[in-house]
């Protein structure tokens, strides 16, 4: 509900773009200024993740528009075309082993917010970029290569997203719809990409056709060719990239979203060879299944052997610790002798002193000082007296003189 201290209607955390390879028709990239070689309808562009982990805060604060605008959103028109705004905080998401810039999609059009109420989710970012081609396309599976991005102008809401259906609203209210199947989505991620990762490689989420060939669905589609219109035609082609997009990022799918696009170029050369390009295209959808699982399997063999690792460092430090004790224990002990020593000593040389003194007090009180002690030895050497008589010792000690 509105109130003055929230004038927008909602915020959304969403995800916006995505690396990897995605399919323009000539058209699109003729709004790019580029014509595709050889007459072709359809090409790919690849984008790297560095490229968007570069320019991702070109993608914070701009127009949130319902449908892409058929210009550019400006000063001068965007009152016509914004519903909202994106946030300005810009995060960098993993995804089913893509790279996604994520942020928060802003409601403030009541119109916008019912159509994504009844199940409008998807987002589609409108940029300019920097494109480089590709020299060998049917090497590397795309035609041209994302260098840079010049300016994002947009976001739209839309039905049906380039990027796949990850590309959306992701605490949409449609997944509660009553009208969709509650096993179609989860957390706002269609089931269907439960196939990537360890549960497909678990046998778990695989299509219930466990003959599953995705040429099929390919030829199918490509059959139907000759008798569509241009708006049906990109559905069906939207169609079958459903099963590419939920394939993990990998140079295999790259060549097969590539492949694809070709097959509904030359639809009738692919037809009359059916059988032999159905063979390759398994193939090729087959690597990009392994080369899924082998993502999944670096990654726990990663984890397992920093779980390894980890427990040796443990034993290690547990090592380490049990040294430190005995050598604490060792010092403790050397310690106490030393103190011990130290103590009997200062005992010994006290008792030395004391006794010295003790002497020395006796002596003088005697009046048996050194000093006298000599003068007497002088007296007898010096005939004062004899050692017959001696009785002037006594009187020297015991009386006066």
């Amino acid at each position: 509900m509105l109130n003055d201290k929230q004038p927008f209607i909602a915020n959304k955390k969403a995800r916006i773009a995505r690396s990897g390879t995605q399919v323009y028709t000539a058209q699109e990239f003729a709004s790019m200024g580029i014509t595709l070689k050889d007459g072709k309808e359809f090409g790919s562009i690849y984008r790297p993740p560095e490229v968007l982990i570069k320019n991702k805060e070109k993608f914070a604060r701009v127009s949130f528009v319902n449908d892409h605008t058929p210009v550019n959103v400006t000063p001068d028109n965007w009152k016509e075309y914004t519903v909202g705004f994106i946030g300005s905080k810009i995060d960098i998401d993993i995804v089913d082993n893509d790279v996604w810039i994520t942020g928060e999609a802003i409601f403030y059009d009541r119109s916008a917010y019912d159509a994504y109420e009844k199940g409008k989710v998807e987002l589609s970012a409108g940029y300019d970029p920097v494109l480089s081609v590709v020299n060998d396309p049917d090497k590397v599976g795309y035609d041209y290569i994302l260098k840079d991005i010049v300016a994002v102008n947009h976001v739209a809401l839309c039905d049906k997203a380039r990027a796949g259906s990850n590309a959306r609203i992701l605490d949409s209210v449609a997944q509660n719809n009553n009208e969709k199947n509650s096993t179609k989505e989860l957390g706002g991620i269609e089931m269907s990409r439960i196939r990537n990762g360890f549960l497909r490689a678990l046998g778990i989420g695989k299509a219930k056709d466990e003959n599953f060939k995705f040429s099929k669905i390919l030829m199918d589609s490509v059959a139907k060719v000759p008798t569509l219109d241009e708006e049906n035609l990109k559905k069906e082609i939207s169609s079958v990239m459903e099963h590419v997009t939920t394939l993990g990022d990998s140079d295999a799918r790259a060549l097969l979203a590539g492949t694809v696009a070709d097959c509904f170029k030359h639809s009738v050369e692919v037809i009359t060879k059916k059988d032999e390009v159905s063979k390759k295209i398994d193939e090729l959808y087959t690597k990009c299944l392994d080369a899924d699982a082998e993502i999944v399997a670096s990654i726990l063999d990663k984890k397992e052997e920093d779980k390894k690792e980890e427990e040796k460092k443990e034993e290690d430090k547990k090592g380490e610790d049990k040294r430190d004790e005995s050598s604490s224990a060792k010092d403790s002990i050397d310690i106490e002798k030393v103190v011990e020593a130290a103590i009997s000593k200062a005992v010994t040389t006290l008792n030395d002193s004391i006794k010295t003194q003790v002497d020395d007090a006796v002596k003088t009180a005697l009046g048996l000082s050194e000093e006298k002690e000599k003068k007497d030895q002088r007296v007898l050497e010096d005939g004062y007296g004899t050692k017959e008589d001696a009785s002037f010792l006594v009187r020297g000690i015991f009386g006066s003189r």
